[in-house]
């Protein structure tokens, strides 16, 4: 009888084991084939047999995560929750609160609190997580690298983007150690291109979606749903190119796949369908895209509805496209009720949410109070984030997101040539004052709190960024042939330790926020008779309603005086019709003579600039003396000093015209007269030879070579200019003539090479570095093939294509200098790698010194960049070729006025308004300074 009732004991279990092994066979079949709906219910079958036999043990801790990453992949949240809790309290009991058991689903409850928006019970369970699992053994490292990249999908979803980077590289890293963990590197890849995209980061997205590519292809097959994914990703890229039929084909066989795997109903093709419908929407193809959104909402509603994760993405786009089909009473309720669920979830700077509110101003623009409130808010959020985003963007990456966002950034003067609007027009005073220069202007901000800061480990981390760079330099500017190192590699290298230095400096942090200026601030600073303008330049075509055809280009002024109550906005004319009036100044024709004597002056033919540009704001600047302006865009190239006010009168007769980076550099007036203690200048070069002893020694050795009398880069070579030296020899003399005589160091003949300059640099730079020189600025070259033998002439970078031409100058120029030999040709990158702390002033006597490539709000990329990013305060450069002898008697005034005890901008303007007297235009106002 009980050999009978243990055979029978024996057979239950038996019975009972294979009914358990059956679930958990059908259980993983389903969910390994994402089938997570008929994988339900025998993953609660299983749990519920192993909870009655197993209680808290191993394989009943495995059951309930499974039904939670089941519920989970269903979109039922609060389930799952349920389920990953229960499990992590068996797991604390049996293996311990240290344990990677627990650990790893503390991260799932993380996630699943960060899905229900539960946003600081999410941060507290990952923060756990991480500090359990980063103490674990590394044969758990997969546990732990998947817990990094959940994490920084959070980050990624609240906007903390700097920790979301950090993590995501970190995830990488430890996926590629031995063992190779291939499957979690891609993973890992999938946040990675999140970030970059949310950063606007294209190119680096571009080359995550095509090595995803690969990498799925090959462990997955072109069958599997993770390698739709990987499809989809392509069928993006060509979305952001907007080869819209080759996106929507791609979308459409991802869909594919998933469907085959998954059925035709699984909550893994939402995302997809929604793409297709984005896509169709951009094709004007509104009711295939409607077709495809409502698909993606009936499955969403039978997933969990509103409390879906993927609601609010479905949701949005149905708003759009209610918008742009013409239902606007449908498209404004759904935008509202989506923005109020980002709000309700906390994420008041979500990016999503910002977009959502340029969408619903633009919707309203028909009810332009209703409409100024969403555009308004949406500008005082992005300004928030982009002051959080200072914290660790490098110099590049901060240019690379302003690019990608120059839409919204455009969207209050799209409103604004529509609608008059006090709020907007404050508003878009404030955006335009931090995002004028602000790269420039951080670069320089983190480039002095690094020369002041105490702290000696970050000292070690500068000094090799800066040792790293100056290699880098040297690298870009040998022949492609001749390199030994991949240029992209030390790029990228770079890149990161800058931001490494940026994330470690709290004292730079504290100093930036200086960026922060209001345009009330402004305006305090101003005097009764001055005037503050903003220029802008800004397309016409709205961010919803966007195609492939461009929009309007149009230019426009912010203008600030001492009492307005708000800024005043003005709009001026078409970039066309700029473009048509700068064809019409006499300099062109003047340089082409090449020595001859320069068209007239007449003041007619050029009227059609004043007309533009200037005219429109005349009746706001009564009883102005002195206006600080801003330009942008094309208006950079212009010489505001020369454009004709009447007949007989310049804007420089009428007005003290000061050029600003950004108009909050008011903020840093002229308080005293700075008379300079230490002046270096370079002129008379021979550049011809150049000597092998880099030795500082001076000379006024003088030249009989045949010359130019225009100061500009020759076809072939350069020849000597006589009058630069006798430029910085009038000037010497002039100096000497003072009691007090600063010190001054001249660099002629074989002397004035890039090894002189380069020694100025540091602590100890003069106060006064004077060019009088040639000088390059090379057109952009996109998509020529790279000259090998003088590689900044291909180079794509806009601070190799400009420069000074020093000592030995023309055997660089050909192409033939030594491969450790300086070249004579001092770039403007060599010079944005030497630090000039202490110099005021850069004068470059040469010409086109002030042109460069036009960079969206960072201005102009040329030697006045270079000299900003090295340091220095003021810049006097030339906007076209200059010619010798007249350029020779302005600099020599300009110091004359310096020297007697003008401040820099007096002196400027008092030379301007002697040579006015003088001689026409053409041989003075192509000098600007710009501070």
């Amino acid at each position: 009888m009980k050999i009978l009732f243990v055979f029978t004991g024996v057979l239950l279990s038996l019975q009972i084991l294979a009914q358990e092994q059956g679930s958990i066979d059908s259980t993983n079949y389903y969910y390994a084939n994402g089938q997570y709906a008929r994988a339900l219910p025998f993953a609660k079958k299983n749990f519920e047999m192993l909870k009655e036999t197993n209680y808290g043990d191993s394989a009943c801790i495995s059951a309930a995560h499974k039904l939670a990453g089941i519920y989970y992949a269903l979109l039922m949240l609060d389930s799952s929750l349920v389920y990953f809790i229960k499990a992590s309290e068996w797991a604390k009991e049996r293996h311990g609160e240290g344990s990677v058991q627990y650990g790893g689903l503390l991260s799932c409850i993380a996630t699943i609190y960060g899905e229900l928006g539960k946003y600081p019970e999410a941060e507290e369970k990952f923060q756990n997580a991480t500090a359990i699992l980063n103490k674990i053994d590394s044969s758990y490292k997969n546990t732990y690298t998947s817990c990094l990249i959940a994490q920084a999908g959070f980050y990624i979803t609240t906007g903390n983007l700097n920790k979301a980077e950090e993590l995501c590289l970190k995830a990488s890293e430890i996926a590629l150690k031995e063992p190779v963990n291939m499957d979690k590197y891609s993973s890992s890849l999938d946040v990675q291109g999140r970030l970059y995209e949310k950063m606007g980061f294209y190119a680096k997205l571009r080359t995550i979606i095509v090595q995803q590519f690969e990498i799925r292809k090959k462990l997955y097959g072109e069958k599997n749903p993770r390698f739709a994914n990987a499809v989809a990703g392509l069928a993006h890229l060509c979305e952001l190119n907007q080869n819209l039929r080759k996106a929507d084909s791609l979308y459409r066989k991802a869909l594919e796949i998933k469907r085959q795997a998954l059925g035709k109903n699984s909550v893994a093709t939402i995302s997809i369908l929604i793409h297709i419908a984005d896509v169709n929407m951009e094709m004007k193809k509104y009711k295939i895209a409607e077709k495809y959104l409502k698909e993606a909402g009936h499955i969403i509603y039978e997933n969990g509805g509103e409390e879906s994760s993927l609601y609010l993405m479905y949701s949005s786009n149905l708003a759009r496209l209610y918008s742009v089909s013409g239902r606007k009473l449908l498209a404004e309720k759904l935008f509202k009720k989506s923005i109020a669920m980002y709000d309700k979830m906390g994420l008041e700077l979500h990016s999503n949410r910002l977009n959502l509110l340029h969408d619903m101003a633009e919707l309203l623009y028909d009810k332009p109070v209703k409409a100024s409130v969403f555009l308004k808010e949406a500008m005082v959020a992005e300004n928030k984030l982009l002051l959080e985003k200072l914290n660790f963007l490098s110099e590049t990456e901060l240019q690379t997101y302003l690019k990608a966002n120059h839409n919204d950034f455009d969207s209050p003067y799209r409103f604004l040539l529509l609608h008059k609007n006090a709020g907007i027009e404050g508003a878009a005073y404030n955006n335009k004052l931090l995002v004028s220069g602000i790269g420039l202007q951080n670069a320089r901000v983190l480039y002095q709190n690094m020369a002041q800061s105490k702290d000696s480990a970050l000292a070690t981390l500068w000094n090799n960024y800066l040792a790293q760079k100056s290699l880098y330099t040297n690298l870009l500017q040998t022949p492609i042939a001749k390199r030994n190192t991949n240029t992209d590699s030390i790029a990228n290298m770079l890149n990161q330790e800058e931001k490494d230095i940026l994330r470690r400096s709290a004292d730079y942090r504290n100093m930036k926020e200086q960026l922060a200026l209001k345009w009330q601030d402004v305006r305090d600073l101003l005097q009764p008779d001055e005037t503050a303008i903003e220029f802008v330049r800004f397309n016409s075509q709205s961010n919803m309603h966007s195609s492939t055809k461009a929009g309007t280009v149009y230019y426009a002024a912010l203008l600030l005086g001492t009492k307005d109550t708000v800024p005043k906005f003005v709009t001026l004319c078409e970039e066309k019709q700029l473009i048509a009036a700068i064809k019409k100044f006499p300099w062109k024709a003047a340089v082409s003579s090449r020595g001859r004597s320069p068209q007239a002056y007449v003041c007619s033919s050029i009227n059609a600039l004043y007309k533009l540009v200037w005219q429109p704001l005349e009746p706001y600047l009564n009883h102005t003396q002195t206006i600080y302006f801003s330009p942008d865009g094309l208006l950079h190239k212009i010489a505001f000093a020369a454009i004709p006010y009447s007949k007989t009168q310049l804007l420089c007769d009428k007005y003290n015209l000061v050029q600003l980076t950004s108009t909050r550099q008011i903020k840093l007036r002229e308080s005293q007269v700075q008379i300079p203690v230490s002046i270096a200048m370079f002129g008379g070069i021979n550049y011809n030879f150049q000597s092998a002893d880099t030795s500082l020694q001076l000379s006024g050795d003088s030249y009989t070579y045949l010359y130019r009398e225009n100061r500009s880069a020759g076809l072939d070579s350069f020849r000597f200019l006589p009058n630069t030296l006798k430029e910085i020899n009038t000037i010497t003399i002039n100096a000497e003539a003072l009691q007090k005589q600063p010190a001054i160091f001249k660099f002629t003949a074989n002397n004035a090479t890039e090894a002189a300059f380069r020694k100025l640099g540091g602590n100890h730079s003069p106060e006064v570095l004077h060019f009088a020189t040639h000088a390059f600025t090379l057109p952009d070259i996109s998509g020529q093939k790279s000259n090998v033998d003088a590689p900044f002439k291909a180079s794509d970078n806009p601070l190799l294509r400009c420069g000074l031409i020093m000592a030995g100058g023309n055997k660089g120029w050909k192409g033939k200098a030594g491969p450790n030999e300086d070249d004579g040709i001092l770039t403007g990158l060599e010079i944005s790698s030497v630090q000039l702390p202490n110099t005021q002033l850069a004068v470059l006597s040469a010409c086109e010194t002030g042109l460069g490539k036009i960079e969206g709000s960072e201005g102009v990329f040329g030697l006045q960049r270079a000299f900003k990013l090295a340091g220095v305060n003021y810049v006097m450069a030339s906007l076209w070729q200059v010619p010798d002898k007249e350029t020779a008697e302005f600099m020599e005034t300009f110091y004359s006025q310096w020297l007697a005890g003008k401040t820099i901008r007096q002196a400027f303007f008092n030379t301007q308004q002697f040579m006015r007297k003088k001689y026409a235009p053409y041989y003075w106002a192509g000098f600007t300074l710009v501070q």
